[in-house]
């Protein structure tokens, strides 16, 4: 009988060693430590603003989107007029096409290259795996017009890839880019107040009229 005790309170306080040590967190484990680990394992992926409110209106902008190699690039834009005001549809896409007021984001058109595997897929089955395609083809989207736009943005929220132009576009309808150093430095400047000027001494007692 005393064995019996001895053996189920060797039992219990094995059971109970066991369950610290899952609780407790291995040595050298800090808050700190995983927040760098969550940290790091999120830095690779790119973050973006969500979509702004759209605001809808009778003049839109078409915009070409000529894509080589799976490639997207904006082409040139046509300005329309429609009967009945129209927000910037909502839709879900890797690329997009944004309005902005200097780095101000006022509008957002999403969209996907067909057959480039942007969309939602499966795992592929074990020696089947599915074809990818390089796509050359001719798209369009369509934005509404913003007074205050300055810039017109081509993103790949996939990769973070980014390729600015300037705004409103040029007469034939084109669009002119602007050089990634360029963009680094517009957005890099900012004007100087300068030093402050300086007071007019007080006229001593010596030189007072």
């Amino acid at each position: 009988m005393q064995s019996f005790r001895v053996t189920i309170v060797l039992g219990l306080t094995a059971g109970a060693l066991f369950l610290s040590l899952l609780a407790a967190p291995p040595a050298g484990f800090s808050a700190a430590a995983a927040a760098a680990a969550s940290a790091s394992s999120s830095a690779s992926k790119p973050e973006f603003a969500p979509d702004p409110v759209p605001v809808a209106t009778t003049k839109q902008w078409v915009f070409t989107i000529v894509v080589k190699d799976s490639v997207p690039a904006l082409r040139e834009v046509t300005e329309i007029t429609l009967k009945q005001a129209t927000a910037t549809p909502r839709v879900m896409g890797r690329f997009a096409v944004e309005l902005l007021d200097d780095d101000q984001l006022l509008d957002r058109h999403r969209f996907d290259v067909p057959l480039n595997g942007d969309g939602p897929r499966g795992r592929d089955d074990k020696g089947r795996k599915r074809p990818t395609f390089r796509v050359n083809t001719k798209m369009f989207v369509r934005l509404a017009d913003h007074e205050l736009c300055n810039r017109v943005r081509l993103v790949d929220r996939s990769t973070g890839d980014t390729t600015l132009y300037l705004w409103p576009p040029n007469a034939d309808g084109s669009l002119t880019r602007v050089e990634p150093a360029a963009a680094a430095a517009s957005a890099s400047a900012a004007p100087s107040a300068g030093p402050a000027p300086s007071a007019s001494p007080a006229p001593s007692a010596s030189n007072a009229p």
